[in-house]
């Protein structure tokens, strides 16, 4: 489904206020698997395909840390127990988590006053989830014990009994599971532009000039997200040292001849 919206908030002789925005929702579902199969799950890539289902990612549930010894829990599949013992074949669950973020859109801000012009441009993409590896080797201790830096939660990490927090105890081992698993959803601002067309009474008696304008440009400036990693942008399932969006700023002159 895509939907545009165009609306001129005001139309007089100095001054124009547009708002332009698209939304888009796009379903998808598996309804057949090669060989007659119902269900084909990735565990290397974190994903299941399942007929009648949307693509979802496929991993072990985290189920926090037992504050009675600081040793890490997983859920167990189709119960409402959990386990200590991680075991990787046993674990694997759909966490009914999209691979495909369904809702994603923008809208741009316009105004022009006499000749100066103004618009601010946002995207914005919704249930997005992406898998932060990055913390896996940022927030483990077994690279921890081997002198590599660590993010400042490992700070919160259980000490004593009685300790709620979701960073186990010292020694046990880090696992791909819905801990690393996160909130990718997020709405930014893409592009702002400032900018002057000079006046064509003043470009005419040039007799060389037919346009003219001067703007300033910046490109990524916000971010509003719950993600922790670099980008929440990134197209992938998950994301190890990658590259995020340059923030720019651009300066322009603009002459028609």
């Amino acid at each position: 489904i895509d939907l545009t919206l165009g609306l001129a908030f005001v139309k007089t002789q100095d001054w124009l206020v547009e708002l332009n925005a698209t939304f888009n929702y796009n379903a998808n579902k598996v309804t057949e698997l090669f060989y007659g199969i119902t269900e084909w799950p990735m565990p290397t890539y974190q994903l299941s395909y399942e007929v009648g289902k949307r693509i979802e990612f496929y991993t072990s549930v985290y189920a926090g840390v037992n504050p009675a010894n600081g040793k890490q829990l997983w859920k167990i599949p189709g119960t409402d127990e959990v386990t200590e013992t991680f075991d990787e074949e046993a674990l694997y669950q759909s966490t009914g988590k999209p691979y495909s973020p369904p809702f994603s859109g923008g809208f741009e801000l316009a105004a022009t006053w006499k000749n100066i012009y103004a618009s601010a441009f946002f995207s914005w993409v919704g249930e997005k989830y992406m898998v932060n590896n990055d913390r896996y080797f940022y927030e483990n201790q077994e690279f921890f014990k081997s002198g590599d830096n660590q993010l400042a939660t490992m700070q919160n990490m259980w000490r004593r009994p009685g300790d709620m927090t979701d960073i186990p105890k010292f020694g046990e081992t880090a696992q791909f599971d819905t801990r690393l698993l996160e909130n990718a959803s997020f709405m930014r601002l893409k592009n702002l532009t400032i900018g002057y067309n000079f006046p064509t009474k003043l470009l005419n008696s040039t007799h060389f000039f037919s346009s003219a304008k001067v703007y300033v440009t910046a490109r990524n400036l916000f971010t509003w997200t719950n993600y922790t990693g670099a980008d929440p942008e990134v197209d992938s399932n998950l994301t190890y040292a990658a590259y995020p969006n340059t923030r720019q700023f651009v300066c322009g002159i603009t002459f028609a001849f």
